[in-house]
């Protein structure tokens, strides 16, 4: 009489196919004792944590039944750099990370990866990165067999390349690439899937508009942007003083903020102009000219603290020590 113990993970009855998985071991079980069988179920979604143990006659392993363990357990996912939106000429770099989770208790012999190729990449600009990849152009599958990689609970790894997409790639289009990774003799597992779009158009910035005359020094200015394509990551801000050269606003380059404080003098004449970059690195392009522009002066009857003369202006007093006046 043969002897079978079973621990499955919760649902793992409620499957037929699972079920008689199950059924099929224990008819014909493993001749080694407590011999770990582990299970894939496509139709439960469980992965790899199913584990019979099949026995000989009672009489060989009573003493040695154990409660069965989980097996390898892997949270893989596939990441790339840079992310989502991306010219047409940019270098991708892709990571397949793998991994045995803490709770596994077990390790995991050899791991393999394989990953089918977006028809929007280049497989000529293909660089591996991890040694030990290879790829089939016929498939257009790049795979790494890791025979000898073992990874004991709470170890983790990742298998590395970069490519470009190929040429003539129009705005919008979208590339998308996922893993699998795959375990000793163990059932493949999906990752995640990473997504580019290709963007090579220009954002536009815009400042609103301000009043002709600001009545007082420090003043809100504000301003948007659009891009038919992408995301825009962020604005640089210009002014010019009375007509001057154009220089930088301090605090205001490289900002993904849409409104500021600006601190004027009375007096003065500032013109701001606005420049944004979206996320795949485009960047508004043309002469800077002023988008808007506001004078600096007090409202009638306002007198600044040192304008005697309310023409805007600091006044210097000079004043005899000696005679105090």
């Amino acid at each position: 009489m043969l002897t079978c113990f079973a621990t499955t993970v919760e649902g793992i009855v409620n499957c037929s196919e699972c079920a008689a998985t199950i059924a099929a071991c224990i008819a014909a079980p493993n001749p080694a004792c407590l011999y770990p069988i582990f299970l894939y179920c496509a139709a439960c979604g469980i992965n790899v944590h199913d584990m019979l143990e099949a026995c000989r006659p009672e009489s060989d392993c009573a003493s040695n039944i154990q409660q069965a363990r989980p097996g390898p357990i892997d949270p893989n996912e596939m990441r790339v750099i840079p992310e989502q939106w991306v010219s047409s000429d940019q270098l991708l770099t892709f990571a397949v990370h793998f991994e045995n989770k803490c709770e596994a208790e077990v390790e995991a012999f050899d791991v393999f990866v394989r990953t089918v190729l977006d028809p929007g990449l280049d497989p000529y600009t293909l660089e591996v990165l991890t040694p030990g990849g290879y790829y089939d152009a016929a498939t257009r599958t790049l795979r790494w067999d890791l025979i000898g990689r073992n990874l004991a609970p709470c170890e983790g790894d990742s298998v590395l390349f970069r490519i470009r997409p190929i040429k003539g790639l129009t705005s919008g289009t979208q590339i998308r690439n996922s893993a699998e990774i795959r375990f000793e003799d163990l059932a493949w597992m999906k990752t995640d899937e990473v997504l580019n779009i290709i963007d090579d158009t220009r954002p536009i910035g815009t400042m609103a508009p301000l009043p002709t005359v600001t009545t007082t020094t420090d003043f809100t200015i504000s301003w948007s942007g659009t891009d038919p394509v992408g995301e825009i990551d962020f604005y640089s801000l210009f002014v010019s003083v009375d007509g001057g050269g154009v220089s930088a606003v301090l605090g205001l380059t490289r900002t993904a903020e849409t409104s500021a404080t600006f601190h004027g003098e009375d007096g003065k004449t500032y013109a701001f102009s606005c420049v944004a970059t979206d996320a795949a690195g485009n960047t508004e392009v043309g002469e800077l000219k002023a988008e808007t522009f506001t004078r600096v002066q007090p409202a009638a009857g306002i007198q600044r603290p040192g304008d005697r003369n309310q023409d805007g202006k600091l006044d210097i007093v000079w004043q005899n020590t000696a005679t105090g006046q």
